[in-house]
């Protein structure tokens, strides 16, 4: 009994303590611990607060980017090209990219072609777009340039989109092509003109290009 009753005794003393123990902790360290309650509800109800504005400015873009493609498809240039230019300066970046690429094209349309190609130049400088996406850009800057820019610098510039693993190889070396025609290196044309022709994995547009100016330089 006296062993029972002192073990009570002692589980009795020891919750005491523990209790006596949480009490200081408390009274050092407990406005420590509501700040940091307080902190993290607003720290949740903030990014709550930010999900529902980016949501929001989405759904906004994403209206006023597809009324300005409606503009630009019943032709009117200038209204489309001014709406782009909108998002471009205020959309996320998703929309300001795709409002990019559709601004310089309304300018391709325009035969605007030096102006379209900067346009071009400025999405492939800029490190924060993906570069499958700035390689887009060079080959479209360049093919906006094909018939006034120096041959053997827009060669050297679309070169490393010629590579292997290049999803734009093909389309950059049909650019490639015309140039070194540009350039009345026909040898160097032919010989991109033969590649696209044969390789199998050649889209069948640039292939049947490549066969028709193949032909017509045979022809000569």
């Amino acid at each position: 009994m006296a062993d029972n009753s002192d073990t009570g005794l002692l589980r009795e003393i020891d919750e005491e303590l523990r209790q006596e123990h949480y009490a200081s902790l408390w009274k050092r360290f407990g406005n420590y611990v509501i700040a940091a309650i307080v902190m993290l509800i607003v720290g949740v109800a903030g990014y709550k607060t930010w999900q529902s504005y980016d949501l929001s400015q989405r759904n906004d873009a994403g209206v006023r980017f597809a009324a300005a493609v409606s503009q630009a498809e019943q032709g009117n240039a200038d209204q489309a090209f001014d709406q782009f230019n909108v998002l471009i300066n205020d959309a996320p970046s998703g929309y300001k990219l795709m409002a990019q690429f559709r601004a310089a094209g309304v300018l391709v349309e325009q035969g605007k072609n030096e102006l379209a190609a900067l346009a071009y130049d400025e999405i492939s400088a800029d490190s924060s777009v993906n570069k499958e996406y700035r390689d887009l850009a060079i080959l479209l800057a360049v093919s906006n340039r094909l018939d006034q820019g120096s041959p053997q610098e827009l060669s050297a510039i679309l070169a490393p989109l010629t590579v292997a693993d290049n999803p734009l190889r093909y389309s950059a070396l049909e650019a490639s092509a015309i140039l070194a025609l540009r350039n009345n290196d026909k040898l160097a044309a032919k010989d991109i003109l033969n590649q696209l022709s044969e390789e199998p994995n050649t889209p069948v547009g640039i292939s049947s290009r490549a066969l028709e100016l193949l032909a017509a330089l045979n022809a000569q």
